[in-house]
């Protein structure tokens, strides 16, 4: 049986939380390819594309903020 991917789910699996799995959506345009209700269910593929975006966040070094003199 699979798991049924939402906003939620994704987040959960993911360890992160649901508004920066929804930020990542809305930033990489993602339409889920179905819904329940109000509930927004994405593909397998989807789910993949919102992982690989939080693994290159992950790698991408951030800036160093410049130190208050």
């Amino acid at each position: 049986m699979q798991t049924i991917s939402t906003a939620g789910n994704i987040a959960r699996d993911l360890g992160v939380e649901y508004h920066q799995v929804d930020h990542v959506i809305k930033k990489l345009q993602i339409k889920p390819t179905g819904r329940v209700g109000i509930i927004r269910i994405f593909s397998p593929q989807d789910v993949e594309r919102i992982a690989r975006e939080f693994q290159a966040r992950q790698t991408t070094p951030h800036p160093t903020s410049p130190q208050a003199g």
